[in-house]
């Protein structure tokens, strides 16, 4: 599977998700020199101990992004300017935004569409639905973003339409109904996704998040006899052919 994948495009819904839920293949993705692109919805500004503190928040976390980024080789990062825990309103509401390369402003949906034409991905990965508003949102629109992304709606403003050969959604902190894929991940692999969650500092659970990555990554590992391992469910089916 890996080897015919070239470039990746993963939805995450705050600066840390693509960490946690898939930074292992993230990396074996880039050191096989493959081109990662994250869309990162929201910049966490919630973090801030009050809204007084927000934009000094926002400053702190592009940088642990950065140095994320850096960690996990991801080529591109985009950050969508939608307000933290308000995922699943600007996605299914009327609240229009703007993304660099796109004039006028667009809805979120349309910001989803815009990214996957433009950067065609081979394999998209995207969040599970769980217990928080935003991951449920993204969740829940993938599947439209990547229906809308094969027509040509709209095609003079977000490009030519195109077809991700596969999707795939990992999770956070709850389990996936069920394991389609299990990536399996080198020691480096792993040390990396684990450094990757350090850079956070910003996350009063960053060590607890740090041991569940650990820990996930060992009971997959040993679950599927592969040491350790991340696992992925398959968004839609795949056609063989």
């Amino acid at each position: 599977m890996i080897d015919k994948i070239n470039r990746v495009l993963v939805f995450g819904a705050h600066p840390d998700d693509e960490i946690i839920g898939s930074g292992g293949l993230i990396r074996k993705l880039a050191d096989l020199q493959k081109e990662v692109y994250v869309l990162t919805f929201t910049g966490g500004e919630t973090s801030a101990k009050s809204p007084e503190e927000f934009d000094a928040m926002l400053e702190q976390r592009a940088r642990e992004m950065s140095k994320a980024d850096g960690i996990l080789g991801i080529k591109e990062r985009i950050v969508l300017p939608v307000p933290t825990q308000q995922c699943y309103a600007y996605l299914f509401g009327s609240q229009k935004i703007r993304i660099k390369g796109v004039q006028s402003e667009i809805s979120a949906l349309q910001a989803c569409v815009y990214t996957i034409r433009e950067i065609r991905p081979d394999l998209l990965l995207t969040h599970s639905a769980d217990n928080h508003i935003d991951h449920r949102g993204i969740a829940e629109i993938s599947s439209i973003a990547l229906q809308d992304a094969d027509s040509n709606k709209m095609s003079e403003i977000l490009g030519r339409g195109y077809k991700v050969p596969l999707a795939m959604r990992f999770s956070i902190k709850e389990d996936l109904n069920r394991v389609d894929y299990v990536i399996a991940l080198t020691p480096e692999e792993l040390e990396a996704k684990v450094k990757a969650m350090g850079t956070q500092g910003s996350q009063e659970k960053m060590k607890p998040l740090q041991e569940l990555i650990e820990t996930r990554a060992k009971y997959l590992g040993s679950k599927f006899g592969c040491g350790l391992a991340e696992g992925y469910e398959l968004l839609r089916p795949v056609l063989i052919k």
